[in-house]
């Protein structure tokens, strides 16, 4: 089976892809051949510039199909594909609508995707959903879907140097080190976490590993609220395995939208595979999973602060970390690529 991955580049912003929004750049690495398909920038702006993309993509697309044998096309992203000769996965890994309505406040970039969304969900032979809370939306569209969650790597969590992670930080094994790991958007609540220290109890602190646009706000609340020895900012992490090992409890504080209460959380099944219970919103998907030793807090500064304290004082209790076994990657893959035999190839013929 030859399948290959086909999204929108990152670099919308480059004036250079203006010249280049006729050709498709190809890289193989090993066994993956990916194809970039410029888009012209600026379309957030222009629902002209958009259907332009959007019929470049198509374009490229049926190309790619038919010059490299492509027997099947998995659409990860909201497009208008046209019709082709091999059967289309939709994967939805998000609410894409929620998140420009309810992060980015642009209502009719949010109904144009919700448009294209369904007519993917219509047109494909298969619909794949990264939550149950998005097998329910399709649901309501009149579709059945496959629900496959997000993974995790236990390998790549599991098994660090707690002791070595710890002084490298100046901890204490007295202290209590909570610990949020990720890329740190509008929706994250790392702000409101820097602004909830100021009600945390002695002998706890906040470890910030990863990037993101908040993260200079963030910084800024830290200084302005004197709280530079209750959090550190230590950028992105080289040995992620030492830094799980390091903390005690994971925080997953996001904002409560139908965007972040429709995504499978990365954070918390990483959280999980090292063996870290969570402290976390009140999430819908994160509430489905069934995750034990969760700590369920209000998205606020003061719910924030009575998660952490009620960790504090049940600290004692562990998690057994074999319950993430339902996520490792390998495991969804197979069943991923078990799918995608069955829709090229249907059972029983």
């Amino acid at each position: 089976m030859t399948w290959t991955q086909l999204e929108h580049p990152r670099q919308l912003l480059d004036p250079r892809l203006l010249q280049r929004t006729g050709k498709t750049l190809t890289e193989t690495q090993g066994r993956l051949t990916l194809s970039h398909i410029p888009n012209v920038p600026l379309a957030l702006f222009s629902p002209i510039l958009r259907a332009h993309n959007l019929n470049t993509l198509a374009s490229h697309v049926t190309e790619l199909v038919t010059r490299a044998d492509i027997d099947v096309v998995v659409a990860a992203r909201p497009m208008q594909l046209p019709a082709l000769k091999v059967p289309v996965v939709a994967d939805f890994f998000d609410d894409n609508p929620s998140y420009w309505q309810d992060h980015r406040g642009h209502p009719r970039l949010a109904k144009e995707i919700d448009r294209l969304e369904q007519q993917l969900a219509r047109d494909a032979r298969l619909r794949v959903c990264a939550s149950q809370v998005l097998v329910e939306k399709l649901a309501r569209w009149g579709h059945d879907a496959t629900y496959l969650p997000n993974g995790v790597h236990t390998e790549r969590v599991a098994g660090g140097d707690r002791a070595a992670f710890r002084r490298s930080v100046g901890a204490e094994e007295s202290d209590t080190l909570v610990g949020y790991i990720g890329f740190f958007g509008e929706f994250s609540g790392l702000t409101r976490s820097v602004r909830s220290l100021a009600l945390w109890p002695p002998g706890t602190r906040l470890l910030v590993a990863g990037d993101g646009p908040e993260l200079a706000r963030a910084r800024a609340l830290a200084v302005a609220g004197g709280f530079e020895d209750r959090v550190t900012f230590l950028g992105w992490v080289r040995n992620v395995r030492d830094f799980f090992a390091g903390i005690d409890v994971g925080l997953l504080p996001f904002d409560v939208t139908d965007f972040t209460g429709g995504a499978c959380p990365i954070k918390l099944l990483e959280y999980t595979a090292a063996g870290k219970r969570t402290i976390s919103t009140q999430l819908e998907e994160t509430r489905r999973m069934g995750i034990p030793g969760l700590i369920w807090t209000e998205p606020t500064p003061e719910g924030i602060a009575a998660g952490v304290r009620e960790f504090v004082n049940t600290q004692d209790e562990t998690l057994d970390p074999t319950v993430a076994r339902r996520y490792e990657w390998r495991t969804l893959a197979n069943e991923y690529l078990s799918l995608l035999r069955d829709v090229v190839v249907p059972a029983g013929v």
